[in-house]
């Protein structure tokens, strides 16, 4: 019996260390936990007690829990995104902006803020007038390729209509409408300034904003030059980006096309002020009801209704000169207008055969006699021209200030080699008008036709004094100084 409760007690105690050695083997090391995230479950180890009879009364047990591996956390690599490119957007071809117009907006502005043509812009929004645009509207700007193709078709399309209107009116202008207005800016002229007055004027109906100051700018740079010539006027309008004709032989039928399709037109004129002077007007409508021509006046001011008898008895001490002005691509168009008078020959020959006709109605018609120079010089013919202008100034019904604007007879006289008769009509000349660098230019050549090469180089050099930059004085100087 002693034998078998010793052995029921061994066999307790076993149990015992068994239990306790089965916790060992599931305590946590925290120490491990904080280097390793899963380390491997610890083998617990112990001795074993051999199954002996005598048992110590305590038995010491030995739970060694030793890692068979240490693991050595490896950091995760830092997850990058595959970098992918941004797509660019495909344009819409159908975008259009919708812009407000602010204080101190212009359309030209406007314009060149989004890169497009301002003519374009305006037809493209039904604008006439690009002076009246006003504040908070709302303007339509295409940037979409199919919007820009297809303002540019408008823009075609109503130059199209336009020219086709145009080409199917007669000479008599049937087809057109009874009265046109052009909406046009009023500038008053400074004393001797109606050229560029009338040029700022005749801009405005461009939409380009140009003072009477920055036109003399180039016209007549001193501002006691009496006089600009027509063909000065022309060229300043290359300036702006813009191109001029200068005309003759024009009529209230031409002016009447001109309007209709949209074109104010400078016409060279007689005032009848102070003894007669030589004029520029702005010309912006017509009434066919009342015959009448609507002028804006740099001298007597805007909103000018003059009768058809009383614009042809002023225009025609110029022989119905005028110069109209046109953007680049509106050259087609405006040849049209003009028709078989487009061209420096064919406008002569018109010229000399119109002037014929009326001198042949009525002998002591000064101005077409010299009219019938003026063409006759152009053309070739310089004796012919003489004789023309000699019969002119014979009638003695030129008003007296007329040369001061006309100098073909002095071009003629040194043409033909009648260097005396030029110096006698130039020192008449510049006595009336004090300074003139077209006269001097004149004098100069006579001077050089004479020999007399100093005085021809003191004349150029009051020329270009009175009008710094004109042209055939620096090149004629240019080739007497060698």
């Amino acid at each position: 019996m002693q034998i078998r409760s010793s052995t029921g007690r061994v066999i307790q105690w076993l149990l015992v260390v068994m239990l306790m050695v089965g916790l060992s083997g599931c305590t946590l090391d925290l120490a491990a936990l904080g280097s390793a995230q899963a380390a491997p479950e610890a083998t617990a180890t112990a001795t074993k007690i051999p199954p002996t009879a005598t048992v110590p009364p305590t038995a010491t047990v030995t739970a060694t829990a030793t890692a068979t591996a240490t693991a050595t956390r490896t950091p995760r690599p830092t997850r990058t995104s595959t970098p992918t490119s941004t797509p660019t957007p495909t344009p819409d071809p159908d975008a259009e902006i919708a812009y407000e117009i602010k204080a101190g907006d212009t359309l030209n502005a406007i314009a060149a803020l989004f890169e497009v043509d301002a003519q374009e812009l305006m037809a493209y929004n039904g604008i006439e007038d690009p002076n009246k645009i006003r504040v908070g509207e709302i303007l339509r700007v295409p940037v979409g390729v199919n919007r820009v193709e297809a303002m540019r078709a408008t823009v075609t399309a109503v130059a199209q209509a336009t020219e086709e209107a145009v080409s199917a009116a007669n000479t008599s202008g049937a087809g057109l409408p009874d009265r046109v207005v052009i909406d046009m800016a009023q500038t008053f002229q400074k004393a001797n300034n109606c050229a560029p007055a009338t040029t700022s004027m005749v801009l405005s109906t461009f939409g380009i904003e140009r003072t009477q100051f920055d036109m003399a700018a180039i016209q007549k740079p001193i501002p006691n030059d009496v006089n600009v010539t027509a063909e000065e006027v022309a060229s300043s309008f290359s300036s702006v980006g813009l191109r001029a004709y200068v005309g003759y032989n024009g009529d209230i039928q031409l002016l009447e096309r001109f309007l209709a399709a949209g074109f104010a037109v400078m016409t060279e004129e007689w005032m009848d002020y102070d003894g007669g002077v030589g004029h520029f007007r702005g010309v912006r409508g017509y009434d066919r009801t009342t015959q009448q021509i609507l002028h804006n006046d740099s001298f007597y001011g805007p909103n000018l209704w003059r009768s058809y008898d009383e614009v042809n008895r002023n225009w025609r001490v110029y022989n119905y000169k005028y110069v109209i002005a046109y953007r680049p691509d509106q050259e087609a168009l405006v040849r049209s207008i003009v028709g078989d008078n487009w061209g420096a020959e064919a406008k002569f020959h018109n010229l000399a055969n119109a002037s014929i006709d009326r001198v042949n109605a009525n002998p002591n018609d000064a101005y077409s006699w010299w009219g019938l120079g003026e063409a006759r010089l152009r053309l070739g013919d310089s004796q012919g021209a003489i004789a023309a202008f000699e019969t002119s100034i014979n009638t003695g019904l030129l008003p007296w200030r007329y040369q001061w604007y006309h100098y073909g007879y002095l071009e003629a006289l040194n043409d033909v080699g009648r260097y005396d008769d030029t110096l006698v009509a130039t020192e008449r000349l510049l006595a009336q008008m004090q300074r003139s660098e077209d006269v001097r230019y004149h004098r100069a050549v006579a001077w050089r036709g004479l020999g007399e090469i100093d005085n021809a180089i003191t004349q150029l050099e009051m020329a270009l004094e009175e009008h710094p930059g004109f042209a055939p004085a620096e090149q004629l100087l240019a080739e007497l100084r060698g």
